[in-house]
């Protein structure tokens, strides 16, 4: 059988062309990094706020959570997918914020069926966890962010 990678349909890879998979590719690390980013402003902000303001570890650690969530939703609108419009900034806060929630309740239950009903490592767990949870938040945010 003979392939051909030509500009007819059916060409590689599926119909697309090498610009749009290598936007896809960077979309996906800047996404990657844009998580990453959000991450350590928590971690950071959590050490901050604990062991050189003493607050309280769950009060800091709910602080923390506001500001990586701020600098996550600016990342991914305005960075992972490069939406500029800001008149619908409201509505995507509240399914961002949806979204986080849900990926809250998510992470639980991926956890505690992995842990005490499949006998994996805690670990491991929240790393399969996470990135099925990374998997699935791309897709709900690329819903979210329409770049124009």
């Amino acid at each position: 059988m003979t392939v051909h990678y030509g500009s007819a349909k059916g060409a590689w890879p599926f119909n697309m062309n090498v610009s749009k998979m290598k936007n896809s590719v960077f979309k996906l690390l800047r996404y990657g990094i844009s998580g990453a980013s959000a991450t350590f402003t928590h971690i950071s902000l959590l050490y901050l706020f604990t062991d050189i303001c003493r607050i309280y570890y769950l009060v800091a650690t709910s602080m923390a959570f506001v500001c990586a969530f701020f600098v996550s939703f600016s990342l991914q609108k305005y960075w992972t997918f490069r939406d500029k419009d800001n008149t619908k900034v409201k509505k995507q806060l509240g399914l961002f914020l949806f979204i986080a929630i849900t990926n809250l309740c998510l992470n639980a239950l991926g956890m505690k069926t992995m842990v005490d009903f499949v006998g994996v490592n805690h670990l491991i767990s929240q790393a399969i966890v996470s990135l099925g949870i990374a998997a699935w938040s791309f897709f709900a945010y690329s819903f979210i962010f329409k770049a124009k």
